[in-house]
């Protein structure tokens, strides 16, 4: 799983294999802080290995099935840099109402600003 953020949300394991290949889907689901699992899916539109791809990434109802409205399209980038991968998430919204709701549904968390860096510790000495 990833953490993201303290005592917040977590990425559970896939409900499908993730297919990222351009025309590929994914499934997945969350766990909040209070257990809830709300469910998401990619549809991987755009593909450029090994360093990018863009999805866009809604919400599913309980059976898994994508809810109506439109998905936030999201851009994963990979970049290495000495001993580390970075990755850089942007999240285009179609509406500033979309991304309002998000935020608001982030406990108030400004996710336009979120941004996570897992560090490569490299080999032990």
């Amino acid at each position: 799983m990833i953490d993201l953020q303290p005592g917040g949300s977590r990425i559970g394991r896939p409900r499908s294999p993730h297919n990222l290949v351009s025309g590929g889907e994914s499934r997945y689901h969350l766990t909040g802080p209070g257990g809830e699992q709300p469910g998401g899916y990619w549809h991987i539109t755009k593909v450029e290995e090994p360093t990018r791809f863009v999805v866009p990434d809604g919400f599913t109802d309980d059976a898994g099935n994508p809810v109506p409205g439109d998905p936030v399209v999201m851009e994963v980038k990979l970049d290495e840099e000495p001993g580390t991968t970075r990755m850089t998430l942007t999240s285009t919204f179609a509406s500033a109402e979309q991304l309002d709701e998000m935020e608001d549904g982030n406990g108030g968390r400004p996710g336009r600003r979120a941004r996570a860096d897992r560090r490569n510790p490299g080999p032990a000495a």
